[in-house]
């Protein structure tokens, strides 16, 4: 087991920690199994999240606010809502290991909550059960997930040039526009023109 200190920076803070639930899988190469994490701060939860979103921490906490908001008009909800927002949200999870590589999606990450801060140190414990890779034997992502990444990337690449080329259309017209009334506001100020020459 390992126990790791995590440091939220605010009142109520939402970070990604992937990066530490990867290290321990390849400091103790596991090759397949489980990654059992759990936080015992009463405030404090764990989750897996979109990591493809700069705005994946203001959003969440947004809902979340949103579900248990802490004052209902002005009137307080309780010491307990944070407690509650965790126990929701989740203060253990368990993540498959296969060949040597955390099971996750193309934009999933593993994200660390707090939702009663200021905390000095959050606490995460983490243990494993599986098998351990050999000596020379190096982590590989299945081919199954390989090839859910790529129809994946595809189809979002398929997305993102459908919306570049509904967004260029959309310049082209707004253009066009631009256009037809400017040679319009001008032919009528040539017509009140010739009308005051006559």
């Amino acid at each position: 087991m390992k126990i790791l200190k995590v440091y939220p920076k605010s009142h109520e803070d939402f970070f990604e920690i992937t990066d530490l639930v990867k290290n321990f899988v390849a400091e103790n190469r596991i090759k397949d199994g489980l990654v059992y994490l759990q936080t015992p701060g009463k405030t404090s939860a764990i989750t897996v999240a979109p990591n493809d979103d700069k705005k994946i921490k203001s959003q969440f906490l947004e809902k979340m606010n949103y579900l248990l908001p802490k004052y209902n008009g002005m009137q307080f909800t309780g010491w307990q809502t944070p407690a509650l927002k965790a126990s929701l949200t989740g203060q253990s999870l368990s993540l498959m290991v296969e060949q040597g590589e955390l099971i996750l999606g193309l934009h999933q990450g593993v994200f660390y909550a707090e939702y009663g801060g200021p905390v000095d140190e959050g606490l995460l414990f983490m243990n494993y059960l599986g098998t351990q890779l050999s000596e020379n034997e190096m982590p590989s992502l299945p081919k199954e997930l390989l090839d859910f990444y790529q129809r994946q990337q595809e189809k979002e690449d398929a997305e993102k040039s459908e919306q570049d080329k509904i967004i260029e259309e959309m310049r082209l017209e707004y253009k066009l526009r631009q256009a037809k009334e400017k040679q319009e506001k001008e032919e009528k100020e040539n017509g009140k023109q010739e009308k005051e020459e006559k």
